[in-house]
């Protein structure tokens, strides 16, 4: 007969495996990224962020809701930002394409406790385009100010560099051809361009669109 100690060693060395295994892929598991947002700063902003941080329009200010915010108008006490890098880029591209902040949520005081407004999670239930732009752009206001210290501007991709040169450079060579060549290319290229950008909701709304179609999301060349 098999004594009831021997019995339990397998069991035991089952235990001590699993317990090795979680703590191997806790050492493994990367510490946690502090939160980060990004901003396509206009023009203005890029003159000022490094002294100045980013300001609201309106900061401290209660007369407009975050709805209201990313409705348009953006006379507020917020600061459009997105959690989406790629559509920070996208917005930069179409606007004022003065450049992309990448922001450190921990560097803005209060920004944990009621200093900020995730508008996804503010627009679940609801419809609208409200909603839509909130999804669209994954827009989370700040309130009232974002220290400069809180910001990095994000460097241009090279590859997107030397896309900008080549498609300049062709530009070039084709205003160098006849008068007819060089204007049959017009604007429309840029106006399909921006337009590309928008969600294909705000096509089918009335109203509401006309004056949202001039609104640039989560930073965009407007000042939010």
């Amino acid at each position: 007969m098999r004594s009831p100690i021997l019995l339990l060693l397998p069991s035991a060395s089952f235990l001590v495996l699993l317990l090795l295994l979680q703590l191997s892929s806790t050492l493994a598991r990367p510490s946690p990224d502090p939160g980060h947002l990004y901003r396509a700063i206009n023009s203005n902003e890029a003159q000022t962020w490094r002294t100045n941080g980013l300001n609201a329009q309106n900061p401290g200010s209660t007369h407009r809701s975050p709805s209201d915010h990313t409705d348009g108008w953006t006379d507020s006490q917020y600061i459009s930002t997105t959690t989406d890098k790629k559509r920070a880029q996208q917005i930069n591209k179409d606007g004022d394409n003065a450049g992309v902040l990448k922001i450190n949520t921990d560097k803005i005081p209060g920004f944990h406790n009621d200093g900020h407004v995730d508008m996804v999670k503010h627009t679940e239930g609801s419809s609208g385009l409200t909603k839509t732009w909130a999804n669209f752009n994954k827009e989370v206001l700040v309130k009232n100010h974002i220290p400069a210290d809180a910001c990095k501007l994000i460097r241009r991709d090279v590859g997107d560099l030397f896309r900008r040169a080549a498609g300049c450079a062709r530009k070039k060579s084709a205003g160098s051809g006849s008068p007819k060549t060089a204007a049959g290319k017009g604007a429309a290229g840029s106006t399909q361009s921006a337009r590309a950008a928008k969600p294909a909701a705000k096509s089918t709304a009335a109203a509401p669109a006309a004056k949202k179609a001039t609104k640039p999301a989560s930073g965009g060349g407007r000042k939010k």
